[in-house]
């Protein structure tokens, strides 16, 4: 059984809130860029201090490669950069298409994907402005839980389970994307 925070570099708090703003002023750049164009932005939701490893890289490259292969198939994809952080792999897609549609077919990959609760794709713009859709705006529920199946949100304000919880229900689905696929 694999233990993906068994292994890598501890984050920092500052490291995550850095990494924030630099993903914040890429998003931002792009959108200034690309003009009308939907910018989506993925990366993982990994609690803890190890936000990068081995297992984390494959993992979120077999997600990226997937999620980009599903948009290949029915817009025209512009521009994409994959990027390798201390705080986590992350990538930027910029897609020529209708931001509902974009937004959806995240939505259908989180999903789908075996692995895909882990992923956290933001899809934005479409219209030359700074807006992010929501799962709920198009009538999705809202990102469950990893522990408990309730909306992610409400259990992480509350802090309803504790980080070993937490790492524990992620190490689960994470071995079993692994039962079925090589990892590095």
């Amino acid at each position: 059984m694999v233990d993906i925070f068994n292994e890598g570099t501890p984050v920092t708090l500052m490291d995550v809130l850095n990494n924030k703003e630099w993903r914040v002023d890429q998003q931002r750049e792009l959108i200034a860029k690309y003009t009308n164009k939907v910018i989506v932005a993925v990366k993982l939701n990994v609690p803890g201090k190890i936000k990068s490893n081995r297992y984390i890289t494959c993992l979120f490259q077999a997600g990226w490669k997937k999620l980009i292969a599903n948009y290949a198939e029915q817009q025209v994809i512009t521009d994409m950069v994959y990027v390798d952080r201390l705080t986590g792999p992350e990538g930027f897609i910029v897609i020529d298409d209708d931001v509902n549609t974009v937004k959806q077919q995240a939505i259908k990959f989180e999903i789908n994907f075996r692995a895909g609760r882990l992923f956290d794709i933001d899809v934005m713009g479409g219209d030359g402005k700074d807006k992010q859709l929501s799962r709920t705006d198009l009538g999705f529920d809202p990102r469950k839980c990893f522990v408990c199946d309730q909306p992610a949100k409400v259990c992480a304000r509350s802090q309803k389970h504790d980080i070993n919880t937490m790492k524990s229900a992620i190490n689960t689905l994470c071995n079993e994307y692994f039962e079925v696929n090589e990892y590095a």
